[in-house]
């Protein structure tokens, strides 16, 4: 009789955890802003990466702010969410030849791209960036260029339940 997949991963965590010493010690201490111990964090690793071989996705949720940007190679995409504004141009100093008329770039509301810019030029808009109040989350380019043409933000979301409930 063949073991399920709930039953292959239950072994292979006894086996690994059974092989530490199981000395009395006091908890470890949490470090800051991160969630359970590191036993634990180590244990949902083994059980993502232990789905993940069998087919199964995970996505990241959204994160809460309404501000972002994104940088693929040569390329950055500073985008909001609906509710968020967008940041002044005009912050960023001419020099940088971000949004000149010599530089490729495009804006919407929701989205700025800037196509094909010095490192040293992204380098220094990163960091105008950071500065207000934009954090990096970075997708693949052409799920950011979906975003421009749509302006709707669920292409960032993970899809409905019952769409990753299931393995191939």
């Amino acid at each position: 009789m063949s073991k399920t997949g709930f039953e292959e991963l239950l072994e292979s965590l006894i086996a690994y955890f059974g092989s530490r010493s199981q000395a009395p010690s006091p908890p470890p201490r949490r470090q800051e802003g991160r969630i359970g111990t590191p036993a634990e964090r180590e244990a949902a690793k083994l059980i993502v990466g232990f789905l993940r071989s069998r087919g199964y996705e995970f996505y990241r949720r959204p994160p809460e702010e309404d501000r972002f940007y994104s940088r693929q190679g040569r390329n950055l995409f500073i985008y909001v969410r609906e509710k968020g504004t967008l940041i002044d141009l005009n912050l960023f100093p001419d020099e940088l030849g971000l949004f000149g008329s010599e530089s490729a770039w495009r804006i919407t509301n929701r989205m700025a791209i800037v196509s094909d810019a010095e490192a040293s030029s992204l380098d220094r808009a990163e960091v105008i960036l950071l500065e207000h109040g934009f954090k990096r989350w970075d997708h693949p380019e052409e799920m950011l260029v979906n975003y421009f043409a749509l302006g709707d933000f669920s292409v960032f979301e993970e899809p409905p339940i019952g769409a990753q409930a299931y393995g191939p």
